[in-house]
């Protein structure tokens, strides 16, 4: 078993979730504090990725995270990454699982801090130079169980703005990375085949953006 398939990574029994936030597919519009008073009771699962990557009793955490200049356009970038279940499509949300490494033992279980943990390290790995705030805009929660990736993992979906002049530096995972108007994206009007998971994030952007 690789290193990366036995590294214990954060879940939640699907039992424990809230009903609305486990639709076959779809999105549901939150902020941090509505995220993590649905969570509070919600106990904490730090399981084997190998074990739960075909188990949809179990759901992985997921921070995915849409990066967006200020004149609006996101980053984009082709699937060829680790997940080879998703190569061939395109996505606007960087992310992985949260392991072990970003919960700083000794004090009282804190979910957002393990998931901000999680999603700051993926942004330095992928997208150095970007700088994330202590506190992220959280947009919601996005599900779908209509694939095998799907049906195992759960995505917090959270918004980063950069700078239109900052220089982004692209890890391995995101060669080929342009920048979108998320509208266009959206509606197909690039030629660009999302990946569900975008389809569902833009969702939640657009949500947002309606609402500045």
């Amino acid at each position: 078993m690789s290193k990366k398939h036995s590294e214990r990574i954060l879940c939640a029994f699907r039992r424990d979730l809230p009903t609305a936030w486990l639709p076959m597919t779809g999105a549901v519009r939150l902020g941090w504090d509505g995220l993590l008073a649905a969570l509070a009771p919600v106990p904490p699962q730090w399981l084997v990725r190998a074990h739960v990557e075909r188990d949809p009793s179990v759901k992985q955490w997921i921070p995915y995270v849409i990066l967006r200049r200020t004149d609006g356009a996101v980053a984009c970038y082709p699937r060829q990454g680790t997940e080879a279940r998703l190569h061939g499509l395109w996505s606007v949300g960087i992310g992985g699982h949260v392991n072990t490494a970003d919960h700083i033992g000794g004090g009282p279980w804190d979910w957002r801090a393990a998931l901000i943990s999680g999603l700051k390290r993926e942004i330095e790995e992928e997208a150095p130079g970007v700088t994330v705030d202590d506190l992220p805009h959280c947009l919601g929660v996005i599900n779908e169980d209509a694939t095998s990736v799907g049906s195992v993992h759960i995505g917090l979906v959270c918004e980063v703005p950069v700078a239109d002049s900052h220089p982004v530096g692209i890890g391995e995972e995101l060669r080929g990375m342009v920048w979108e108007n998320p509208l266009a994206l959206a509606s197909g009007r690039t030629g660009k085949r999302l990946e569900l998971w975008s389809e569902l994030a833009l969702r939640l952007l657009a949500e947002a953006m309606s609402a500045e």
